[in-house]
């Protein structure tokens, strides 16, 4: 561990103050989170966690914060997530829930996330508060989409039952990609979560424009393009 705060000491001493400043302010509001969280925790709930982050972890971030001298490195950040046991209980416990629905409201999460999956069984209600739920916890992009022994499958074989499936993640506001082998008749489907996204309403011109950004920048376009066509260059989006 102290060859970790040996290598990560210099390194964040040769950042930009900037980007120094970015990295307190983002410690700054974790403490607070942290702090507001425990606060918020039913009596006797995470009392691991809890004992964790009143016991010394509070004490090395708030340190790593305000005292420029403080080496900032990842380990309080490992044990502020979990190590052995409760790490392993955690990831179980969200593995198991994949299978399939309780009926029940989903519970705010003990600690944060980094295994998840979404069984397209569980109802649009139970859905929703998942991805609220995991809005707060999940620390990856991606979000297992079937049961961890039976990822849902696209292909074109079934291309009703995809579109349906992919229809109502990005209705959870997800994102989604696919993955699989080359020449493979099916590929696994991967929601994703904290990922900048936008749409393009091909059919809604005037829903577009009625932005005055994007008017700005439709004139900029036709700009570059005006420019380009006088000296002779034609551009194409393929």
């Amino acid at each position: 561990s102290q060859r970790v705060i040996d290598f990560e000491k210099p390194r964040h001493s040769a950042a930009s103050e900037g980007k120094r400043a970015e990295v307190r302010a983002a410690l700054s509001n974790l403490v607070l989170k942290a702090d507001a969280y425990v606060v918020a925790l039913p009596e006797g709930q995470s009392l691991d966690f809890v004992a964790r982050w009143q016991g010394k972890l509070r004490e090395i971030m708030v340190r790593m914060r305000d005292d420029p001298d403080a080496a900032i490195h990842p380990l309080p950040f490992q044990q502020l997530r979990g190590e052995g046991g409760t790490y392993i209980a955690d990831m179980m416990k969200s593995v198991v829930d994949s299978f399939g629905s309780r009926g029940g409201a989903v519970q705010r999460a003990d600690t944060i996330e980094g295994v998840t999956a979404l069984s397209p069984q569980v109802s649009f209600a139970e859905a929703k508060g998942r991805v609220a739920r995991w809005a707060e916890s999940l620390v990856d992009e991606p979000i297992s989409f079937g049961s961890p022994m039976s990822p849902f499958e696209v292909g074109a074989a079934d291309a009703a039952r995809a579109a349906a499936a992919i229809g109502n993640l990005v209705s959870l506001g997800l994102g989604y990609v696919t993955q699989g082998a080359d020449q493979a008749l099916t590929s696994r489907l991967v929601a994703l979560l904290d990922r900048d996204r936008a749409t393009l309403p091909l059919a809604g011109v005037d829903e577009f424009l009625s932005d005055p950004r994007r008017r700005d920048r439709l004139k900029d376009v036709a700009r570059v393009v005006r420019a380009a066509r006088r000296k002779g260059q034609a551009l194409s989006l393929s």
